[in-house]
């Protein structure tokens, strides 16, 4: 396994210049304007986390014509906020964080207003997102994102996908650490444009695919952020990424390592075995005792025989 990536900030931004152009050119640069309340612009989050822009606004526009308000929305069942969401393999998850965000926000002021969300630093933002539950940390940062102008980018587990295949983050990081290593990518004044393209990019079945497939070659060794604009070009085109994985010659060496430790045991234990015949002395101890015993017994019948002649003289 390669070690985590451990490039500099100035290193990644460099790459992540050359592959914006990139991520444009195939997913275009208009970036999406969310004119919402603060309450609705986390429904939106939810709705948006694991899926395209266009899926996670016609979803938000079902949730909201399919209820009155968003108090009879609060009301509803779990069960009926799934059968609104649709055919979805996390709809039970959206459904509970919908519906834990409104109790929360409702009994905590009675309202469904938070635009005082506004007004508040990053940090008291954050720790005020952190109480509602269920929330995952890509709607956090969505809403830092959104409404705040925080300088973060927002990481699922597809835009985590799409990280680890540029080398941005290891395979075994998480979105947290992906979202860190992104975030380090570029600069505030790009953060949303560049989370956008990663939305755009991760959304893409097509791409998704053959990116999904050469993680699964890769065998849990890192890629190379280096290369990440060649590969992602050869990719468009169809080719596989002939470039392997960051330190796949690590593992030969392990290989080989092992290969030579099992001889050097080998010669060793071979040794080892020559060295530890018996000796043959040992196979005396077992004579001697059996030359005691015989001695004993003789001194035993010679007591008999002399008994019986002290009593005759006595006579």
């Amino acid at each position: 396994m390669a070690a985590e990536p451990t490039l500099k900030a100035s290193d990644k931004q460099g790459i992540s210049k050359k592959l914006i152009p990139l991520l444009k050119k195939q997913h275009g640069s208009a970036t999406p304007k969310l004119e919402l309340p603060v309450l609705e612009t986390i429904l939106f989050a939810i709705c948006l986390e694991n899926h395209s822009v266009d899926d996670a606004q016609e979803l938000f526009d079902r949730l909201k014509h399919s209820f009155c308000d968003l108090n009879e929305m609060r009301v509803s069942s779990i069960t009926e906020l799934v059968e609104v969401i649709g055919d979805d393999p996390e709809a039970e998850h959206r459904a509970l964080r919908i519906r834990s965000l409104l109790q929360y926000v409702f009994e905590s002021s009675f309202s469904y207003d938070l635009e005082q969300f506004i007004r508040k630093t990053q940090d008291q933002a954050q720790k005020f997102l952190n109480k509602i539950p269920h929330l995952s940390h890509f709607v956090h940062q969505f809403t830092l994102l959104q409404v705040l102008g925080a300088h973060v980018i927002p990481a699922d587990a597809d835009i985590n996908q799409l990280a680890v295949w540029f080398g941005f983050t290891s395979v075994k990081s998480g979105e947290e650490k992906a979202s860190d290593s992104l975030k380090s990518s570029v600069r505030k004044s790009e953060a949303a444009l560049f989370f956008y393209l990663l939305r755009a990019a991760s959304s893409d079945e097509k791409l998704m695919k053959k990116v999904i497939k050469e993680i699964e070659y890769s065998e849990g060794e890192n890629f190379d952020l280096m290369d990440a604009p060649t590969r992602y070009t050869n990719l468009l085109a169809g080719k596989a990424s002939k470039k392997k994985p960051v330190a796949k010659t690590t593992k030969v060496a392990a290989k080989t390592t092992k290969k030579a430790t099992k001889k050097t045991t080998g010669k060793t234990a071979k040794k080892t075995v020559k060295k530890a015949i018996p000796p043959k002395p040992a196979t005396n101890k077992p004579t001697k005792k059996t030359a005691a015993k015989t001695v004993k017994k003789k001194v035993v019948k010679a007591k008999k025989k002399t008994t019986p002649t002290k009593k005759s003289k006595k006579k």
